[in-house]
């Protein structure tokens, strides 16, 4: 696994933003193609793009790779390993809306905080979720997959 760093004065480390600023490097990159594809593309409007496990803090980043914002409300995260989830709420007390082309960074273990003062960061636990090989999966409102991500060793 990579090593990441969570102890700067700002919250987040050179490391995190060099990530969060890949994923928005993807984020372009994907909109350029969209744009010049079919309108009949099969990619994913939202796509979970890595999950950051280091030490106590775990972190999982989302992305927005339309050009219009997006409601998460309905929307859930699966951890497949021990079936955790995690809601992003019902319409009636959702304020999750990631804005075109930006990364939402949903945050876990015993090493996050509870706080988070940016729109994009969202606690989720203070218990760890992810285990060592796992699988995340984001699916919307009407229980359709709209992405997955598997990282750690194969068997």
């Amino acid at each position: 696994m990579n090593s990441y760093n969570y102890s700067n004065g700002n919250g987040f480390s050179k490391s995190l933003l060099q990530t969060t600023i890949l994923a928005l490097t993807i984020i372009f990159i994907a909109s350029s193609l969209l744009t010049a594809s079919a309108a009949d593309s099969e990619d994913p409007e939202l796509k979970i793009v890595q999950i950051i496990h280091e030490g106590k803090h775990e972190t999982v980043l989302i992305v927005n790779m339309t050009r219009e914002k997006i409601d998460l409300c309905g929307y859930v995260l699966k951890e497949e390993a021990n079936g955790k989830v995690y809601d992003f709420g019902k319409q009636a007390d959702c304020k999750s809306i990631i804005p075109p082309l930006s990364v939402m960074r949903l945050h876990s273990g015993s090493g996050s905080s509870t706080y988070y003062a940016s729109w994009q960061d969202l606690p989720w636990t203070q218990s760890d979720v992810w285990a060592e090989t796992d699988k995340a999966t984001l699916i919307n409102p009407h229980g359709d997959v709209i992405s997955t991500f598997k990282y750690g060793q194969s068997d």
